[in-house]
């Protein structure tokens, strides 16, 4: 509903693209101001304060243990000294020894890498942050300049630092993207590209976790290891390290097993069914047997033994 304008300028129009000012009642006893800005001397008192904005990141980032923005550059490849810069004024980088770190870009039109190079951390003294070769890290691309962001993707020194191997990462620009992963354990450079160290994923799954389409969803665990998947297609599966499924929750059915030998329900029919090639049941040490194998069925009440072990072999004890 329009509201009762109160004290306006002419031709007021409303919104964040509007013009001109108003002040009016909105009802209730409730008035409103619109200003394109404000500037306060003293203090501001609000109960409740709103800021709607939209925030935009290209390409990809990461939440990491480290992170900061070369201000100057000393000494040769690989053992360069830089200067971060840290916005608090406290001359203190967010690099400790032994940390693996990373500067890198990325031409956004074809996703080419156009800069890489990975370091290890020696010492850290204030802002300077002293450089090494990482001996498993990839060639250089380009070299270290002023204006950089450099980034802990984990740290070598699992027994000191392995608060410091974690990171998350996110990105719209890489291949099989958009996805974010959760890693933790990187103490190289291979643990952060392989995939090895991923504990979860989310997005497209292409590429991962045995999926080689793209199919979003969330997998959590090791990939090579026991993990489960979620995907609209193939629902919950819970998965060993070579990615033979051991339980499935797709459509309405439940299924423990492969697709040979399981037990499943249906939860629209409330239907059990089983399909095993060896089943084996020892009840009650033994007063209850079922044996595939053995081919033997046997019930035991502590006096009496009804059995069964082939067409020979049946009778009561």
């Amino acid at each position: 509903p329009r509201a009762t304008i109160s004290n306006d300028q002419s031709n007021f129009v409303s919104g964040f693209t509007g013009a001109n000012w108003a002040i009016r009642d909105t009802g209730s006893n409730n008035w409103q101001m619109d200003i394109d800005d404000l500037y306060v001397r003293g203090a501001l008192y609000a109960n409740e304060f709103i800021i709607n904005q939209i925030l935009a990141l290209n390409g990809s980032d990461i939440l990491a243990p480290g992170r900061g923005k070369i201000s100057a550059v000393s000494g040769s490849a690989p053992n360069e000294t830089i200067t971060v810069e840290d916005p608090q004024g406290n001359s203190i980088a967010s690099f400790v020894a032994d940390d693996i770190v990373i500067v890198q870009t990325v031409q956004p039109n074809n996703n080419q890498v156009v800069k890489r190079i990975v370091r290890e951390v020696a010492s850290v003294s204030g802002n300077d942050v002293t450089l090494q070769d990482h001996a498993a890290g990839p060639t250089d691309a380009g070299s270290l300049s002023e204006g950089d962001v450099i980034v802990a993707i984990g740290n070598t020194d699992t027994t000191n630092h392995p608060d410091r191997q974690s990171s998350i990462y996110r990105t719209v620009i890489d291949s099989n993207s958009p996805y974010t992963i959760i890693q933790d354990g990187v103490s190289s450079w291979d643990d952060w590209k392989s995939g090895g160290t991923t504990k979860l994923k989310y997005g497209n799954l292409n590429g991962s976790y045995d999926y080689d389409s793209d199919t979003y969803g969330l997998a959590a665990g090791p990939p090579s290891g026991d993990h489960f998947t979620v995907d609209p297609d193939s629902g919950v599966r819970f998965l060993d390290g070579s990615d033979n499924v051991a339980a499935q929750l797709s459509g309405n059915i439940f299924k423990i097993g492969d697709a040979t030998n399981y037990v499943s329900y249906n939860a629209n029919t409330a239907a059990w069914d089983m399909a095993v090639d060896t089943f084996s049941l020892n009840a009650g040490s033994g007063n209850l047997k079922i044996s595939s194998s053995d081919k033997e069925v046997s019930v035991y009440n502590g006096a009496v033994k009804i059995y069964y072990t082939g067409p020979s072999d049946y009778g009561i004890t």
